[in-house]
Order: structure tokens, then C-alpha cells, then sequence
């Protein structure tokens, strides 16, 4: 299931028809928030076949956007970041969830690249969004600090330091000089 604001069903629908040409699952978990005040439901992980992502991608106009934006759930880590690098030249505001969403996994390569995309300038869609969904940016906060704790503890042994949870902190701050508090521990 997906739903993004100011897209037709019919161009998910294109989109979907791509990626699930071959075999295509998707994981029940769904994650939920808002953009401008509009929902915004995707599936934690999805399960298509890299071909089919890559194909996807190729498509034209909004199709390929919404390709991207699957594929930064994708099981494959490399997908994710492949998909990742277009993703954060993109200016549409329901594709900064999908970035955003990356912070609260596990690979700490593609939190690298999102804190350094961070770290140059905070575009304001993005500090829109976590003024929006202080719950989930929290929720992110949390997942990053589980892994920064379970696997990564000894590489960024100052957790301040490790790609995620800096980058959250510098979304956190950024939203903080709009007068929003996004709740943290």
C-alpha cells in the first residue's frame, strides 16, 4: 500500500506495475505520516526484484520518482542507496519521508551520505517534515540509537558522532530555530 500526496493513483499504479513485474512482495509494516497536512503510507521494506527497481527508475516523469522512492525500501542495501543518491536531488516534499526513513536503519553508508547532504544546508522541506512528525522523528531517534548501541558503539564511541543520529540532531536544530522542539532523548 501507498499513498502520496498530490500523485494520481493512476501514476503509482504505472510505477507499480514496473516494479511488480516478477516476483514482488511487501512487508505488512507500514510506516505513516504527513506531508503539508496529507497522508503519506508506504511499506517499511519491499521485496521486488532489482531489475525490475532499476527499470523503474528509468521510467519517465513522476513514475520514476515514485520508483525511487520504493526503492530506498528495497531489501538490498545497495538498491536503497542507489536510489538514495536521486532521491536527495529531488525537490518534491512527499519524497522526503523515504530519505528520512533511512536514518532509522542500519547501514551506516547510506546514514553517511544523508548526514552529509545534512550538513551542507537543511533544505526546508525537510525541517517542514520533522516539525510535522515529531512522533516519528523521535521514533527514528529511538532506532537509531538501538543501532548506534548494538552495532556500532565502538566505530562512534561519542553516539553524537554517528551519521544518524548527528544528521537527526542537525534536523532536530534546524527545526528548533523555526520554534518547533522535535522530542528526543
Amino acid at each position: 500500500m501507498i499513498t502520496l500526496p498530490f500523485v494520481s493513483q493512476t501514476d503509482i499504479d504505472a510505477a507499480l506495475r514496473v516494479l511488480e513485474r516478477r516476483c514482488a512482495t511487501v512487508s505488512p509494516d507500514n510506516i505513516r505520516v504527513s506531508v503539508n497536512g496529507m497522508p503519506v503510507h508506504f511499506s517499511a521494506r519491499v521485496y521486488y526484484a532489482t531489475e525490475d527497481v532499476q527499470a523503474a527508475c528509468r521510467a519517465a516523469g513522476i513514475a520514476s520518482q515514485i520508483a525511487l522512492c520504493l526503492g530506498s525500501r528495497h531489501n538490498d542495501g545497495y538498491v536503497r542507496e542507489q536510489c538514495l543518491q536521486r532521491l536527495l536531488l529531488a525537490e518534491a516534499p512527499w519524497m522526503v519521508p523515504f530519505v528520512l526513513q533511512l536514518l532509522g536503519e542500519y547501514v551506516v553508508e547510506i546514514s553517511t551520505v544523508i548526514d552529509g547532504f545534512l550538513a551542507e544546508c537543511i533544505p526546508a522541506r525537510y525541517m517542514e517534515f520533522a516539525n510535522e512528525n515529531p512522533g516519528h522523528m523521535h521514533r527514528l531517534h529511538q532506532q537509531a540509537t538501538s543501532y548506534w548501541n548494538e552495532y556500532y558503539r565502538r566505530a562512534y564511541p561519542n553516539r553524537h558522532e554517528y551519521p544518524a543520529l548527528r544528521a537527526l540532531q542537525r534536523l532536530a536544530d534546524g527545526a528548533a530555530t523555526l520554534g518547533v522542539a522535535i522530542p528526543r532523548r
